[in-house]
C-alpha cells in the first residue's frame, strides 16, 4: 500500500496543483485515476524535486537534469548565480542601511533627463551604501545599540554624558565648524520654538544652517533652498540619526526644527513635503 494523496500534501508542503504540474512536466508518471497511491519511489522524487526547487531551479531545469555528471554542473552553475544574487542583495541592503542611518534620499539629477533612472539608483546604491565605508557601518551600529536605550539609560551612558558636555562648551574653545552645523544652529533653531518657525530671527538661523552646509559639504555646495528643505528637515523626522537627536535635543525641538527648515524651502512645514 502506498501514500496517499492526502499524506503527500500534509508531510511534503506540496499542493495537489503542483503534484498534477509534476506530471505535466514529465518530472513522473502520470495518475491513472484521482486516487492514486504514491510508491516510495515516487515519495523519492517528490522529494529529490522539492529539494532542488529549494535551491532556485525552476521545474523546467529540473526536467532538463540528464544525469548526476550534469546535475553537478547545473547546481555548480545555480551555486554562482545565487551568489551573484547574495552580492545584490547585500548591496541593496546596505544602501538601504544608508537610508535608514541617515534619514535622507539620494537627490534627482540637477538636469532632469541626463541620467535614466537604473543608471541612477544603480549610481546610489553605491555611492550611498554603508557597506562601503567601515567607519559608517560602525557608527550605524552603536547608534542601534543607544536607539534601544530608555532616555535615563541613554542619558547616564558615555555617548549622553559627552553630548551633555558639548552643549556646554564655548564653541570658540572648539573650534569645529561641524560642531556649529550639527549642535549649535540645530539648538539655537530649537531655543527659539515660541518665536514660530516663520519668525525672521528663526528664519535667519536656518539660512545660516543651510550656508553652512554648502560650504562644509561638496555634495551640497549647490542644493537649492528647496533640496535643502526636503533633504535635511527629514534629519530631524525620519532616520536612526533622527532618533537619536529627538534623545539629544527632544522631540519637540526636532520636530520645530524639521518645519523651520522645511518653511525656508518653501513648503508650510514638514507634513507638506
Amino acid at each position: 500500500m502506498g501514500y496517499q494523496v492526502k499524506w503527500v500534501i500534509d508531510n511534503l508542503g506540496i499542493s495537489r496543483k503542483a503534484l498534477r504540474c509534476f506530471e505535466a512536466k514529465g518530472l513522473m508518471p502520470k495518475a491513472n485515476n484521482n486516487k492514486r497511491d504514491y510508491s516510495e519511489k515516487d515519495i523519492e522524487r517528490i522529494w529529490q524535486i522539492r529539494v532542488f526547487q529549494g535551491m532556485g531551479f525552476s521545474l523546467k531545469e529540473i526536467a532538463e537534469f540528464k544525469s548526476e555528471e550534469d546535475i553537478q554542473d547545473k547546481v555548480k552553475n545555480k551555486i554562482s548565480e545565487l551568489e551573484d544574487k547574495q552580492k545584490e542583495i547585500e548591496e541593496l541592503i546596505g544602501y538601504a542601511k544608508y537610508i535608514k542611518f541617515t534619514g535622507k534620499v539620494p537627490l534627482r539629477p540637477k538636469q532632469m533627463g541626463s541620467m535614466k533612472f537604473e543608471d541612477f539608483q544603480k549610481k546610489s546604491q553605491v555611492e550611498w551604501n554603508i557597506n562601503t565605508s567601515p567607519e559608517l557601518k560602525n557608527a550605524a551600529d552603536v547608534f542601534d545599540s543607544y536607539l534601544e536605550m530608555s532616555e535615563s539609560e541613554f542619558a547616564e551612558s558615555q555617548l549622553g554624558q559627552v553630548l551633555q558636555l558639548l552643549e556646554n562648551l564655548d564653541i570658540s574653545a572648539m573650534g569645529a565648524e561641524q560642531q556649529l552645523v550639527h549642535t549649535y544652529l540645530p539648538r539655537a533653531i530649537a531655543n527659539r520654538k515660541a518665536l514660530g518657525t516663520n519668525h525672521p530671527e528663526v528664519q535667519l538661523l536656518v539660512k545660516m544652517y543651510y550656508d553652512e552646509i554648502k560650504m562644509q559639504y561638496d555634495e551640497f555646495a549647490e542644493v537649492s533652498e528647496e533640496a535643502f528643505a526636503r533633504n535635511f528637515s527629514a534629519s530631524y523626522k525620519v532616520g536612526d540619526g533622527a532618533m537619536l537627536l529627538a534623545k539629544t535635543f527632544g522631540k519637540e525641538e526636532c520636530d520645530f526644527i524639521a518645519d523651520a527648515i522645511a518653511m525656508f524651502g518653501g513648503y508650510e512645514n514638514f507634513d507638506s513635503i
